[in-house]
């Protein structure tokens, strides 16, 4: 009895360095992202600047270009050679709101292949741990549905596309959460979007008044 004790606990205590053994921690640990499809985080900027990866398809040679482009800007690099680039977009600030914006990424390859992407540069988000947000007291204030020249609206994971004003717009995101850009918004416009059954009233507004004398 005294034995078949001892073998059970040896083979235990054998089991549990074999556990040990087989448990390996990555020296570069990294934020992997099992269903990218269901959050909005896959589609969203990580701030002012970040590396953008360039997965050159296997026995291409390796240059490429990329076009970016969003509402009111647009830019492209040519003749990149690196596995990386890094995007410098406008910066989003609480006093530049307005800054907030869609951009589509479009990389070409030496061979003619392309890759596509759509990204929301939005206010609050710089790929750290925290974040920050505009807060708006009161859902009674006028503030509340007033936007500037455009406005970025978050879309939840399964919806593939938005009415405007009943006119139909497809996200471009197959059904991915990510974001939407209405633009451009005219002063003195009210708009109706839905949005995955919700719905919201838009106030569109400008910096002043233009006056026009004849």
């Amino acid at each position: 009895m005294k034995k078949s004790i001892a073998f059970i606990v040896a083979l235990v205590a054998s089991a549990g360095i074999l556990e040990a053994d087989s448990v390996a921690e990555s020296a570069l640990p990294a934020f992997v992202f099992l269903q990218p499809e269901k959050t909005a985080l896959w589609h969203t900027g990580t701030g002012k600047s970040f590396s953008v990866p360039i997965p050159y398809p296997p026995g291409v040679e390796k240059v490429a270009s990329l076009a970016v482009t969003g509402y009111r800007y647009s830019v492209n690099y040519s003749d990149i050679t690196e596995n990386s680039i890094v995007l410098t977009l406008p910066e989003v600030s609480d006093s530049r709101p307005e800054k907030e914006n869609v951009y589509d990424l479009v990389l070409t390859f030496a061979d003619g292949s392309v890759k596509t992407a759509r990204l929301g540069n939005v206010y609050g988000f710089d790929g750290s741990n925290s974040g920050s947000a505009r807060c708006l007291m009161s859902e009674g204030d006028a503030a509340w549905k007033c936007v500037k020249r455009s406005a970025v609206l978050p879309v939840p994971y399964g919806t593939e596309s938005v009415t405007v004003n009943g006119n139909t717009v497809d996200t471009q995101l197959d059904g991915a959460a990510g974001w939407f850009l209405l633009a451009p918004v005219s002063g003195g416009t009210t708009y109706n979007l839905q949005i995955d059954g919700a719905s919201a009233l838009l106030n569109g507004y400008t910096d002043g008044t233009v006056v026009s004398i004849r």
